[in-house]
């Protein structure tokens, strides 16, 4: 059973780590998008 529960936490810390990795990235990928549809905007305003 102490194998299960270490196993089960090395799964949830790499879970938490690759979760926060990927929500940054997703944030500065719609940042860089917004700020890209307001250039072509100004662009083509």
């Amino acid at each position: 059973m102490a194998v299960i529960d270490t196993n089960l936490a090395s799964v949830e810390e790499k879970y938490t780590a690759t979760k926060e990795k990927f929500s940054k990235e997703i944030e500065a990928l719609k940042a860089s998008q917004k700020a890209e549809i307001e250039k072509l905007r100004k662009d083509y305003d």
